[in-house]
């Protein structure tokens, strides 16, 4: 197995399951039937409680259903690329047990073979629907030998069919027991290790003297034959199992850092089961969306889960030695004790993390041409404004102009305009030699002697044009109060003034 982040599903055996093609979507890698019950020597096995996927259609004096539109969703979900396994009881750990012997170990698996998976009977449950491998607890070591003539068996078929489909072979076992079982290793494809009771719980992911899945893998590196071999992490897809439970972006974040860590034989998550998962808030939705998070923040070099998968090829058969005690993941008659695991890699996938990354491009684009638009918007209402407040400054200013136009045209028509001395008409001697207040009604030229200014009454003081004596350049035109002017025309000794009785023109001052 070359992924380190697949999900399994089990389905099966749960009154508020949906049939089963309701949840092979990208949320899943593999699904997994719970469960087929051992019915002892000579007699078919059962399944567990699947009256509502497969009615009460049974094959000839046996009770083992016949599940047309159950086969009907096994094909639909492989042709998505989703493998579907199927689980086996865990028994009573006696002898009478499928285990209990060599030779009925065999048995069992030629006739699991001919039912379920590649081989050929009148009584296959799915018709001609193979599923994709077996998933089975056998972690005793009172029957070690049993467990290992079951999988060296099964595995002499994945060899005799490699034209059709790989096969795989999962064992599960409690984590308390995985390094003490004598579990068998060879041939096996994964080891779902339930960790969702005891002191190795994943509730106590984080204290190292009881989270001990270093020496998980430790123990899996040291067995023959165990390159391949994937460890997954079993676990309630609700708290209504009554296990301990975590929520699925906790169980994303530990198992991201469980392959960071180890990841030559970390395989992914194992959750019971389907139905419970999507009542609990889309347990499953968000467990993927927390891998695909997990998988792209982190420099794991971990790829996203698939959507569509294919398979590699069955590996060469091996054998050891078998193992411990019986394992079941919860007494609860809906939690299943074992569960699957399989290679997933190949051509042509599409990553449901890949998907979530598309999508969150996507919207990226979306906001980022939403955000320009409002820019490009925001830039046409800002140069509007400020074409509407130019107009009008420029409109303005033409009035302003046209105004000061027309006030000059007025000032010139109305004020006099500065001339040369000559050109003003010169006081009658009684006005200049007057001891009383004359008043002018024009500009009128008179000496710079400081007695007829004062002379003048101060209303008449609007201007003063001085000149130097005998010539007509005009030094300055001195505007002010009567009584400035009046004081200012004793600096003027010696000079001619104009005294103005109105203001002389701006324009000209």
């Amino acid at each position: 197995m070359s992924r380190s982040d697949n999900i399994v599903a089990y389905w099966g055996g749960n009154a508020d399951e949906d049939r089963l093609s309701a949840y092979c979507d990208a949320t899943v890698n593999v699904i997994t039937i719970s469960t087929i019950i051992y019915q002892g020597e000579g007699q078919l096995p059962t399944m567990l409680d699947m009256e509502q996927p497969c009615g009460q259609a049974f094959f000839a004096n046996t009770q083992l259903a016949y599940c047309p539109d159950l086969a009907t969703d096994i094909t639909h979900c492989q042709s998505k690329g989703i493998a579907v396994m199927v689980s086996l009881d865990s028994g009573n750990g006696t002898d009478i047990d499928w285990y209990g012997s060599e030779s009925r170990a065999r048995a069992y698996a030629n006739l699991l073979w001919d039912l379920f998976l590649g081989g050929q009977s009148i009584s296959r449950p799915f018709g001609d629907a193979q599923l994709d491998g077996v998933d089975f607890p056998c972690s005793w070591s009172d029957f070690a030998s049993g467990c290992k003539a079951f999988l060296d068996q099964l595995q002499s078929h994945f060899q005799s069919d490699t034209v059709s489909r790989p096969y795989y072979s999962v064992v599960s076992v409690f984590c308390s027991d995985i390094t003490s079982s004598g579990l068998i290793t060879a041939n096996l494809d994964a080891i779902y290790v339930a960790v969702h009771t005891g002191a190795c719980s994943v509730a106590h992911y984080g204290d190292d003297a009881l989270w001990n899945y270093g020496s998980w893998d430790s123990w899996v590196t040291s067995q023959a034959d165990s390159d391949a071999l994937k460890l997954y992490l079993l676990v309630p897809a609700s708290a209504t199992f009554g296990v301990d439970y975590v929520n699925p972006d906790r169980l994303a974040y530990i198992a991201m850092s469980t392959a960071a860590r180890y990841p030559a034989h970390f395989g992914g998550i194992v959750y019971f089961d389907a139905a419970a998962a999507a009542a609990n808030n889309g347990f499953q939705k968000s467990l993927r969306h927390a891998f695909s998070n997990v998988s792209h923040t982190s420099s794991l070099g971990i790829v996203p889960a698939v959507s569509t998968l294919s398979f590699s090829p069955v590996k060469t058969a091996t054998s050891t030695s078998a193992g411990t005690a019986s394992v079941s993941p919860t007494s609860s008659p809906t939690a299943p004790s074992q569960a699957p695991s399989f290679t997933l890699a190949t051509a042509q996938e599409t990553a449901p993390g890949s998907l979530a990354s598309s999508k969150a491009s996507k919207s990226t684009l979306v906001i980022a041409i939403v955000v320009a638009f409002a820019i490009l918007v925001l830039a046409g209402i800002i140069s509007f404004i400020s074409v509407c407040i130019y107009r009008r400054r420029k409109r303005k200013v033409a009035e302003a102009g046209a105004r000061l136009e027309g006030e000059e045209e007025s000032n010139e028509a109305s004020e006099p305009i500065l001339r040369p001395f000559y050109a003003y008409p010169q006081p009658s001697s009684s006005v200049l030699d007057s001891e009383k207040p004359v008043a002018l009604s024009h500009p009128t030229v008179m000496s710079s002697s400081p007695g007829r200014v004062q002379g003048l009454t101060m209303s008449h003081l609007q201007a003063i044009q001085v000149r130097r004596d005998s010539e007509d350049t005009i030094i300055s035109v001195l505007h002010g109060s009567p009584r400035t002017l009046k004081n200012r025309s004793h600096y003027c000794q010696g000079m001619d003034m104009v005294i103005s009785p109105v203001p002389l023109s701006p324009a000209l001052a």
